[in-house]
This record gives C-alpha cells, structure tokens and sequence, in this order.
C-alpha cells in the first residue's frame, strides 16, 4: 500500500513495467527488515510525478523505520531531500562531506558548487587586476568584497579565476540603474523559461552577445511574472547582488579559494 502496487498483486513479473517492478523491488527489500538499506538509483525508471511521490513515501518510511539507509544518487533533488548527510563523490573520490544545507552553501569546490542547485550556479572568467575582478573582454569590472582581505593577498595578479553566484542571488536592477555597490552585471538577454510560478531568465554579458557561448551563460529566476513578460530576447538589463554571495575558484583545478 505505501507503495501503490496493491492493484499489482496478481499480475507476474513479466507483466510489469519497469518502473513497477522498480516499486515491487523497494517493497521486497523493506519486508526483509534489514539492518541497513543499498539503495542504487532506485527511482530512476519512474516517472516525473511517480518519482515525486515515491520519494515522499521514501522519506516518510525512513522516519518511521529510523533504518540506516545508504543512498546512490545522480539526481540532486533526492540527495537534498533525502539525505541527512551526503558524500559528494567526483570519479571515485570524496569531494566533500555534510549536511545538504553546509554543502549547498560552503561547497569547498566547483565540481560540488555547480552539481547541487537548480538551475546550477553561474560560473564566469575573471582576472583578478590591483583589487579588482575583470570580467569577459574587460568592460565590466567588479570590486573585491570587502571580506575577502586575506584572500586578495593571495591571488595573483593578472591571472584568471572563476567567479561563482547562484541564480537565485541575482536580482533585476530597475530601468538600467547604476547600482552604487559596484556588484552588477550588465547582461543581453538569450531566453525566457516560464516555470509557473517564476520565470527563468538566461543572458550573456553584454560584449559578448554577438558571439556568446551557451556554457557561458548567466542564468537567473524572476518571481515577479507580470514584470517578466515585459522581457525579451535582446534586451539589455542589469543585475544586482550581494558579495556575501559570491564565490572564487580556482581555474587550475577547480578549489575554492576562500
């Protein structure tokens, strides 16, 4: 019953499709009370709405079974909802440990910062000049956070970083406006994507609109849709952020660097 496959009851396996036999295996698997759970991606032949649900009844199970569960996952979504704790694993290696809320806001690299979030998190080239960060073909120029003064000892001038921000960080700057702070973004809208209740915006920077690529746009939500719809492809708009915000890799392989 907690699995919706009493109606199943009678029929053979053969008879199955795959992702009810996916539900017959989770339902064999938790009858046998065991002291530990292996779960290898076992949502993954279900449906988008089946899997929804299944992975509800997933973690209602858990609660009420308190069985210690091992969790095989690519998909983002149930690692977050699922997991107490997650190991991030990158070709067989560790690349961090913690709770999906530590990970999601502290990942130590760029592999963990761009696999966790949806949409993922904007990854741009900079340089790093005199206290500056240098952005695409040198037109838009950002200053360095004020906190990051044990940091910007360290970078080295004239070479290239990868600077991070999660879509949902970015906010839309009003007619253009020159935002004091200096932390903005000048962007030539690619696309629009409405999603129902926001709407998801994707551009590229300004001076390279005419020649973007795809892997280096800048994506980011508006939950305002009468005001989304006014946007267009083509259109020139401004972005603002706050620097707590922001992160800085390491181009070489792939470290934050603070």
């Amino acid at each position: 019953k907690a699995l919706g496959i009493e109606d199943l009851l009678q029929r053979k396996p053969a008879q199955l499709s795959g992702g009810q036999q996916q539900r017959v295996a989770l339902g064999r698997a938790m009858a046998r009370s065991p002291q530990v759970f292996l779960f290898d991606e076992p949502l993954s032949n279900l449906d988008a709405q089946l899997r929804d649900d299944t992975r509800a009844e997933l973690k209602l199970l858990h609660q009420q079974l308190k069985t210690t569960t091992i969790y095989v996952t690519h998909d983002q979504t149930e690692a977050m909802t699922l997991g107490d704790r997650l190991v991030v694993l990158e070709q067989g290696r560790i690349c961090q440990i913690g709770t999906p809320l530590e990970i999601y806001q502290n990942p130590q690299n760029l592999m963990v910062a761009t696999f966790l979030g949806s949409p993922a998190m904007n990854i741009l080239p900079v340089v790093y000049q005199s206290g500056k960060l240098i952005l695409g073909k040198g037109e838009q120029v950002l200053p360095c956070p004020s906190n990051w003064q044990s940091l910007t000892s360290q970078l080295f001038s004239s070479q290239p970083y990868l600077l991070g921000i999660r879509p949902e960080h970015l906010k839309l700057a009003p007619n253009l406006v020159q935002v004091e702070s200096g932390f903005s973004l000048n962007l030539r809208v690619l696309v629009t994507e409405v999603l129902g209740s926001e709407v998801l915006v994707r551009g590229c920077l300004v001076e390279e609109f005419d020649h973007h690529d795809p892997s280096r746009s800048i994506q980011f939500k508006l939950a305002n849709l009468n005001y989304a719809f006014e946007i267009r492809p083509g259109d020139k708009i401004t972005l603002e952020f706050s620097p707590e915000h922001l992160f800085l890799f390491s181009q070489a392989n792939g470290d934050r660097l603070q």
